[in-house]
């Protein structure tokens, strides 16, 4: 058996945890900030509850309550389907 390494808190890498110093800790935080605000931003109506609201174009809805909404319902569909399916193959 190898040594043992210790387990970040993380999970397997320890990447995270790194210690930076704080000059680098300051550029990142200002480069993550200015790509993020080169990020075009678009306005969209949200599937579920119909508001409109203002997203990148991966986001789809407005609120993370509408997301686990249309998850619960596109689960739901699945099962309907698969239960189905599975009475007329018999």
């Amino acid at each position: 058996m190898g040594p043992i390494r210790p387990r970040c808190r993380s999970g397997n890498s320890c990447a995270r945890e790194a210690v930076l110093p704080n000059e680098m800790v300051e550029e990142l935080s200002t480069a993550a900030r200015q790509l993020a605000s080169l990020r075009r931003v678009y306005k969209k109506v949200c599937p579920i509850c119909g508001i409109e609201f203002e997203g990148i174009a991966k986001r789809v809805y407005d609120r993370h309550a509408c997301q686990v909404k249309a998850y619960r319902r596109r689960m739901r569909e699945r099962q309907a389907s698969v239960r189905g399916s599975s009475g007329a193959t018999r």
